[in-house]
């Protein structure tokens, strides 16, 4: 049977959710091993943060994306695209995440997932991922979600 091809969606939602649990996983220090097994330590941080860079130049490289970047606590972890004032968004988007965790508490919608804030110009879209905020910055006329779904998602990860 052959494998097929994931859409871009697909791959952002598998990222995403990987990113989630490695975070988790740091955060909590160990990860429940199946039974029998020894308990596996949590994922070093420079395998996280190269699983972020990675993440954030596939979705910068699609063409309708002017840039992309990954954020903590309002600091860059990583960015690419077009020059952009990263500094400024990613302390936009931890701003913009508290905001929407207290709003979430408030109107009992859970944990924040994304937010979309719109210009003139262009828009921010912000996928939170726990504590890491992945920005996207493309012209206010693209749709983000079709602008993703049009490209397939990355080849497989080597080893």
């Amino acid at each position: 049977m052959a494998t097929q091809a994931l859409t871009g969606l697909q791959w952002l939602e598998r990222s995403l959710t990987s990113l989630r649990k490695m975070r988790a996983d740091q955060l909590g220090g160990y990860v429940e091993a199946p039974k029998g097994q020894p308990a596996v330590g949590p994922p070093a941080p420079g395998q996280l943060l190269a699983f972020v860079e990675e993440t954030v130049e596939h979705l910068a490289g699609h063409a309708q994306i002017s840039g992309a970047f990954a954020a903590h606590d309002g600091l860059i972890l990583a960015k690419a695209g077009m020059s952009l004032d990263f500094e400024a968004f990613a302390a936009t988007a931890q701003r913009l995440h508290k905001l929407c965790a207290a709003a979430g508490d408030t109107l009992a919608l859970g944990d924040p997932q994304q937010f979309v804030l719109a210009g003139e110009q262009h828009k921010l879209a912000l996928i939170f991922a726990r504590d890491i905020d992945i920005g996207l910055v493309a012209p206010i006329t693209v749709n983000i979600a079709e602008a993703l779904a049009s490209v397939a998602g990355p080849p497989p990860r080597r080893g």
